[in-house]
């Protein structure tokens, strides 16, 4: 568990995909929206159904600090708060999540509208800004999930495995190459 409030702004940068554990009470009065998201199932796949991503500013009573916590996805039709009352967690909790940080945005990207609570990518020092936070989020996991709320665990971690491709070019570049290498001492001796 994170001390202090300066250890998570000291060492954000080398925390990303860590896992954390917070204590503390949410602030659902000025959630924000990732939008538009699709649902990630557990196998990986996308769900299909359009929503968004509610990320709500976090007092940790450790830290005394607000942090963001993205508490997962919802349809399209409960994106607004109070379609999800039940969702809305009261009182204090333990939230198990990922740091994350900033996207890089699109240059294709919209502007966002000024005094809007929804963004289409992560911008921490904007979205921090907006909600009285520091530049901090979490993406909670799936086990954070309540009914009627949003569902975590929206954070997909895939490495890339190209080591197969890379064995296939190495070895069709070590025979050709070889073989103008034949092709070239052959025609010097004969």
């Amino acid at each position: 568990m994170l001390q202090k409030s300066q250890d998570i702004l000291d060492r954000v940068e080398e925390m990303e995909y860590r896992h954390v554990k917070v204590h503390g009470t949410f602030d659902h009065s000025k959630e924000l929206l990732l939008w538009p998201r699709t649902l990630k199932l557990e196998s990986g796949a996308s769900g299909g159904q359009h929503g968004a991503q509610i990320i709500t500013p976090f007092h940790c009573k450790e830290t005394g600090s607000t942090i963001l916590i993205n508490r997962g996805w919802v349809p399209s039709a409960r994106v607004d708060a109070d379609t999800r009352k039940e969702g809305q967690v009261e009182g204090e909790v333990t939230i198990t999540g990922i740091v994350r940080k900033s996207e890089k945005k699109s240059m294709f990207a919209p502007q966002r509208e000024e005094g809007s609570n929804k963004w289409q990518f992560r911008e921490l020092k904007e979205m921090a800004q907006y909600a009285n936070a520091v530049p901090v989020l979490l993406d909670a996991d799936a086990t954070t999930s309540v009914i009627g709320g949003p569902i975590g665990g929206q954070a997909r971690i895939t490495l890339r495995n190209d080591h197969l491709q890379y064995i296939f070019t190495w070895y069709t570049l070590t025979v050709a190459t070889g073989y103008m290498l034949y092709r070239y001492v052959k025609g010097r001796t004969c």
